[in-house]
């Protein structure tokens, strides 16, 4: 069984999972399953949704892997990436991704680390940002496109953080 985090859900972020496997292993000690936990339950990591979240991919998979966390599934994926929120034809480009049909979790970083996030991309938001998205670094936006794309035109993606991923899975004693 792989358990895959995701933006706005349980699990969300790496040090996230790291806690809930804590738990989860914990429990399954108390009750005498926890050799049996440790060997069917894992995760299952999909590099776009953590490129989302602005966590280093190589740094996440080290985690994981320095918590015993086994890999059991890998979705190799990127996502959007909008280098300049003050760029207004970037943005408009990127409103043509704003749609209805599955959620577009969106992120923004500022230049002190800061992350601010809104559940969906919209016209709205991409077309007439609040200042402080307009001001951020940069953006990602949960909105998988194809892993051998370095832009869409004046859109970036999220493919140096897959090509980090798949480096850091190579160095993992197993094969996911």
């Amino acid at each position: 069984l792989a358990i895959e985090p995701e933006p706005f859900c349980l699990l969300e972020t790496t040090p996230e999972t790291i806690h809930f496997f804590e738990m989860l292993w914990d429990a399954a000690d108390k009750a005498g399953v926890g050799e049996l936990v440790r060997q069917h339950i894992g995760v299952c990591y999909d590099v776009c949704h953590q490129a989302v979240e602005f966590e280093n991919a190589s740094v996440a998979v080290s985690e994981l892997a320095a918590a015993d966390i086994r890999i059991n599934k890998v979705q190799i994926s990127c996502a959007i990436e909008l280098d300049k929120p003050s760029d207004e034809k970037a943005r408009e480009a990127l409103a043509t991704f704003a749609e209805q049909r599955y959620l577009h979790q969106t992120f923004a970083r500022h230049s002190d680390g800061r992350v601010i996030s809104h559940t969906d991309l919209s016209q709205e938001l991409a077309l007439n940002p609040p200042s402080d998205w307009q001001q951020a670094e940069k953006w990602r936006v949960h909105f998988h496109v194809p892993v051998d794309a370095d832009r869409l035109g004046p859109l970036g993606t999220t493919r140096p953080e897959l090509i980090g991923a798949l480096h850091a899975l190579g160095q993992l004693p197993y094969e996911p």
